[in-house]
């Protein structure tokens, strides 16, 4: 499918700024997608991690396509300590010839008042998503991060 969309992208006048995301698009052999479409707090970047390193800053709409092993691993969003917003993990086993998708999510903000108590809301993770669904919704939001260490 991101062939689909690099040959839709190739056939018209691309911009400069589409010619650089050409550049670093996926290339075909990644099998886990993650995009972040909304997520508060929308201000920050929060950091994708696999098994401990660092893969890409994600920011709203934006989205980055990695290859990952055939076996258990460990995402985390890590956010920076000023958004106020909860850390998420997810323990996934990668299957042979199976392609991922993730949608971060996050709420932060003000819920509600009480008399002198202030209620916050926070917390953010990783939904899955069906391709048919993920792969439009990545296409008309997302601007591709290039992953560390590509």
């Amino acid at each position: 499918m991101a062939s689909l969309g690099l040959l839709a992208v190739l056939t018209a006048s691309p911009t400069q700024a589409e010619v650089s995301d050409l550049v670093t698009a996926p290339t075909g052999v990644e099998n886990v997608f993650i995009f972040r479409a909304y997520a508060e707090p929308t201000l920050w970047s929060t950091t994708l991690k696999i098994d401990g390193r660092n893969v890409a800053a994600l920011k709203q709409n934006s989205f980055t396509a990695v290859q990952v092993a055939v076996g258990a691993h460990k995402f985390k969003l890590a956010w920076p300590l000023l958004s106020a917003q909860s850390n998420a993990e997810l323990q996934i086993d990668i299957e042979t010839g199976k392609t991922y998708y993730f949608a971060v999510i996050g709420a932060a903000g003000l819920d509600h008042v009480e008399g002198n108590i202030i209620y916050v809301r926070d917390g953010s993770g990783f939904v899955p998503v069906e391709p048919e669904k993920a792969q439009p919704a990545i296409q008309a939001c997302c601007r591709f991060i290039t992953p560390a260490n590509r």
